[in-house]
């Protein structure tokens, strides 16, 4: 336990992370059907997902932390890395066991094998297309609910869209050595503005449309890159401020369309 909590603490901080699954889970709940207790349930799932995601990224990317992040837990050994990964494999095993029926079971099953592969063979895959290969493990949430009875809607799709394509986006840009690493940030601010251009035009056509909060959290988060990052050399020392407020940007809307939508209709 002790590896264990010294990980979360140093690289999936609950303070961040569990509200961010809350919100994660709110957004994709349709209050229609949705208990308080379905959105704990996939509160708890989306939270056990990002951190096994969290988790098999470092383990797999050991050789490179020695050389840029020193520091961290796994590279001094204060963490180690057979530890963590009994852990890591009993957080798959509460992923698969939160399973509601076979489609879900499946689905997790599926996206805990994809995790290990894809990180484990992320040097084989192209640069540019590892930040859309790496999160798609914000897909994995909305696609549960939908395969889950009673907990997805209509908007459930377009918000995991929308998870999917911020952090692909914010990834680009939080790169710190594109040049080495082969990453162009040019690709997530051509995303960001593509998709401030697409909300203006689906509020104007429809703006009761469930893509709404899709769009509405990429403008929020094209506009934030525009401001941030003229600022960003002069936070190269504090990269992690910028980390935490780029996944903010486009998890503010969310937080907001869940209020916006009636958190009293989710039923207790």
């Amino acid at each position: 336990m002790t590896a264990l909590r010294a990980f979360v603490s140093e690289r999936f901080s609950p303070t961040i992370t569990i509200p961010m699954s809350l919100i994660i889970a709110a957004a994709l709940a349709d209050p229609a059907h949705a208990t308080l207790y379905v959105v704990l349930e996939t509160t708890l799932y989306t939270w056990l997902v990002l951190l096994l995601a969290r988790g098999i990224d470092d383990l797999t990317s050991l050789d490179e932390d020695r050389l840029r992040h020193g520091h961290r837990g796994l590279v001094t050994g204060a963490i180690k890395p057979a530890v963590l990964s009994l852990w890591l494999g009993a957080a798959a095993m509460g992923v698969l066991s939160l399973s509601p029926n076979l489609s879900t079971l499946a689905l997790s099953t599926a996206g805990t094998v994809f995790l290990g592969l894809a990180f484990s063979l992320r040097h084989r895959l192209a640069a540019r297309l590892w930040p859309m290969v790496s999160n798609a493990v914000f897909l994995m949430p909305g696609f549960w609910c939908l395969l889950a009875p009673d907990r997805g809607g209509p908007a459930t799709l377009p918000i995991a869209l929308t998870l999917w394509l911020g952090s692909a986006a914010h990834h680009w840009l939080h790169t710190e050595d594109p040049a080495s690493a082969g990453v162009d940030l040019w690709l997530g601010l051509v995303l960001s503005t593509a998709g401030t251009v697409v909300i203006i035009t689906a509020l104007i056509v429809a703006p009761a449309i469930a893509l709404a909060p899709l769009m509405a959290a990429v403008a929020c988060y094209a506009m934030t890159v525009a401001l941030a990052w003229p600022l960003r050399p002069a936070y190269a020392g504090r990269s992690q401020l910028l980390y935490i407020w780029g996944y903010c940007a486009f998890l503010f809307p969310l937080a907001l369309w869940c209020l916006a939508r009636g958190p009293a209709r989710i039923m207790l």
